[in-house]
């Protein structure tokens, strides 16, 4: 397979590719665009906004959420092949796709209410009255991470054109086959109003945040990247989700059974490649053996191997970079008198899920967002010590607590410092049904079905004189 740049809507071969491959097995899957500086440049200033009105872009969205269904099993392979996703969340992925493009289209068609307000209620505007109404930002630059590039690009792509803008949409260079197909198929629909461009020069990629004809940034992916695009970005309008340390809390009343298992989904689903991801577990200290007993057992269960085997749930890490950062982080836990229950090894880039017990904080793993298939386990005693450990990272992103008792888990969900606290059970974005976001370290803005689209629009209020 072959992609190559959309510019303004029109396929466009680059000067020059690169070959992708694998990360199961290494085998080539495809080449796709080094995309210039000045490719970049094209892709942003011949954009053009929508001209339909939006019951028409409804119609169009519906039209891509059809071709994709037809198409379902063909785009499921392709984040097999290249990001190693088991072929059973490949085909979620994309049914999460097809379903958030018809919530986008029934937003728009929403689009046109607007709200009136009577001045009568004011004594220093009696007299007068408003109506506000939506407006598109612009032009949304898409910054997409490699883990989930089908579907968060669709997640922001849909929303913004639903709100009548154009998008510029940025693959990641380690899964530009998934972004940029899915942008080819926008493109069909919505002519000249959609770009995709995968540029590995740092000049390139800084024009996404930072040229002048970009009026909102929209980026998922690590902290470090985001606060850069922070600062190129000026006084753009921004969205940012960020890394995170999913942290569950196990509370000494807690059923042990159900925790076990939705901790063991919630951090090895997709090796654990996702931001929501549970990585760290904190127990009260009467609970602590049973539920090491029953997170090896329920480990257990999860078949590792070859990602297009319908059985496999753990398959490959998305590179050798990443293998050597997760298992560094566990040999830095195992030396400051970490014990490995299960796992710390690898093969080729594929890395054992793995438990670590009797953690503490003064290794790496608690605080640095692992990226891979282990749980680490620690003791503490209070909700006091709980909380101090939830704000030790700088992260705010998701947690899960589980308890019998929900007006302890509220109580402590409240001196949390994440954007989301799942009560018995494990963190999940899903298609953004509620919506979710981070503090701290872990992003700015919040994402969903409704929040995304309203923050791609911007307020417009028309005041009339009375008579």
């Amino acid at each position: 397979m072959k992609v190559h740049n959309i510019i303004a809507g029109t396929r466009e071969k680059s000067s020059s590719y690169y070959e992708v491959k694998s990360p199961y097995d290494g085998q080539a899957i495809g080449s796709a665009p080094k995309t210039s500086t000045e490719e970049v440049r094209k892709a942003i200033t011949q954009l053009k906004l929508p001209p339909m009105p939006a019951w028409m872009r409804a119609d169009l969205l519906e039209s891509i959420a059809i071709e994709l269904e037809k198409n379902k099993g063909a785009f499921a392979s392709i984040l097999v092949a290249e990001v190693a996703k088991p072929y059973g969340l490949a085909i979620k992925e994309v049914d999460a796709c097809i379903l958030r493009l018809r919530y986008a289209a029934a937003e728009a068609r929403l689009l046109g209410e607007s709200a009136y307000v009577s001045g009568n209620c004011s004594p220093d505007k009696q007299g007068k009255e408003a109506i506000v109404i939506k407006e598109p930002v612009g032009v949304v630059s898409i910054i997409t991470p490699f883990n989930y590039p089908m579907f968060l690009a669709v997640a922001k792509m849909a929303p913004a054109l639903a709100a009548g803008n154009a998008v510029v949409v940025k693959s990641s260079s380690l899964s530009p086959l998934s972004t940029l197909k899915i942008a080819e198929l926008f493109a069909k629909y919505f002519d000249g109003s959609i770009s995709a461009v995968n540029p590995l020069a740092n000049d390139g990629k800084m024009l996404l945040s930072s040229h002048k004809s970009i009026s909102f940034v929209s980026f998922t992916g690590s902290t470090e990247v985001g606060q850069k695009i922070s600062q190129l970005a000026g006084g753009k309008k921004l969205l940012l989700e960020l890394g995170g340390k999913g942290t569950a809390f196990v509370m000494e009343d807690a059923n042990i059974e159900k925790a076990a298992k939705e901790i063991v989904k919630g951090a090895l689903t997709f090796s654990g490649q996702r931001c929501d991801a549970i990585a760290k577990v904190v127990v009260q200290p009467s609970r602590y053996e049973e539920l090491v007993e029953k997170l090896l057992r329920e480990m257990r269960e999860y078949k590792l191997g070859d990602p297009a085997e319908p059985m496999t749930k753990v398959s490959s890490l998305i590179n050798e970079e990443a293998v050597k950062r997760v298992h560094n982080l566990v040999q830095d836990a195992l030396e400051k008198g970490a014990k490995l229950a299960v796992g710390g090894m690898f093969q080729h880039n594929t890395y054992h899920p793995t438990l670590l017990t009797e953690v503490n904080e003064s290794m790496d793993i608690t605080k640095k967002e692992v990226f891979g298939p282990v749980i680490s386990i620690q003791v503490a005693e209070t909700e006091e010590e709980m909380v101090g450990i939830a704000r030790g990272s700088g992260y705010g992103l998701d947690s899960a607590i589980f308890t019998e008792d929900l007006r302890k888990a509220i109580a402590l969900a409240r001196k949390l410092p994440d954007g989301s606290v799942t009560i018995n059970g494990h963190p999940s974005h899903g298609i953004g049904y509620f919506s979710y976001g981070g503090n701290g370290l872990s992003g700015l803005g919040r994402e969903g079905i409704k929040r995304t689209f309203e923050e791609m629009l911007k307020t417009k209020t028309i005041i009339l004189e009375g008579p």
